[in-house]
């Protein structure tokens, strides 16, 4: 059976685009949205911070393991410098406006690797 077959069988991994209940037990979240281009060329990182600031309000609500600390990673492409300028602001905001003393941070893994070996590089770096 594949990796993530059986991570979802088990209950360990499972996706929803219900931000409140995806937050509720996790102690990570994933950030996986397109980043288009915009018409200038740059990334277009609307779909990230939205995703981000939605973390960050599901978590001002949250009750259950994400109370304590919270893990944000990002896996859109993005340029570097994304999460340290705005992904973490923007889930520290939401939580800083609920007065909320939750300890949360943001990352993005390297994307390097050869073509083709996304799959295997990424559970087993």
């Amino acid at each position: 059976m594949i990796w993530w077959a059986t991570t979802v069988a088990t209950g360990a991994l499972s996706a929803t685009d219900d931000s409140v209940a995806a937050v509720e037990d996790a102690e990570l979240s994933l950030i996986c949205v397109g980043t288009p281009s915009s018409p200038t060329g740059m990334t277009d990182l609307q779909f990230v911070l939205r995703a981000a600031a939605d973390i960050g309000d599901a978590l001002r609500g949250a009750r259950g393991s994400a109370r304590n600390c919270h893990a944000v990673v990002v896996r859109s492409t993005v340029p570097p410098g994304t999460t340290d300028e705005f992904v973490g602001p923007a889930v520290l905001d939401a939580l800083e406006r609920a007065g909320t003393r939750l300890s949360a941070w943001a990352c993005a893994p390297s994307s390097f690797g050869k073509d083709g070996d996304r799959p295997i590089s990424t559970p087993h770096p």
